[in-house]
């Protein structure tokens, strides 16, 4: 018995030391894919989302450092989500997205600055699609967060009532 396992340790032992190279070789450090850019801006479009919840989902957007968001193939997901107001990511790839969180907020970012100008006391919704150059796209809209991330889509609201219950989308 004591030799069977002295045998079974050497072997054990061998095998490793033939796989460390490929271990090592996995583990290397591969070259980053290109940081995405934004492309175009598209402002007003959904209803829209409020625009001191919008500002609340960026502060929790600023703190995710190193997490990753990941969006399934040919999918909107709402990533963020307060009250009636909801950030999106949506794949317009066949395969799936996977990405450092930061980068949907620098995104968002835009939005925020370039989309629904007018002030607060005035104009309380914001909506915008910000495109990138990697088949994806960040969207601020109403958000109903009582529903799971992947059932509601970035859409208008009715013609009765296009901007939602988080009022108008107005620039300055």
């Amino acid at each position: 018995m004591d030799h069977l396992i002295h045998v079974l340790m050497t072997l054990l032992l061998a095998l490793s030391a033939m796989a460390s190279p490929a271990v090592v070789a996995i583990h290397e450090p591969r070259a980053a894919a290109a940081a995405p850019n934004q492309k175009a801006l598209n402002c007003g479009i959904f209803s829209t989302a409020d625009k001191h919840d919008f500002m609340d989902m960026q502060s929790y957007w600023a703190v995710t450092k190193g997490e990753m968001c990941t969006t399934p193939a040919k999918t909107c997901r709402r990533y963020a989500c307060k009250n009636t107001s909801g950030i999106y990511i949506c794949n317009d790839s066949t395969a799936e997205l996977k990405l450092n969180c930061t980068v949907f907020h620098d995104f968002t970012n835009s939005i925020g600055g370039k989309c629904c100008t007018k002030d607060y006391h005035d104009s309380k919704g914001i909506s915008g699609r910000q495109w990138s150059d990697q088949d994806f796209n960040v969207v601020v809209a109403y958000g109903n967060c009582n529903h799971g991330i992947d059932s509601d889509k970035p859409a208008p609201g009715p013609k009765n009532d296009p901007w939602g219950p988080n009022g108008l989308c107005e620039d300055d």
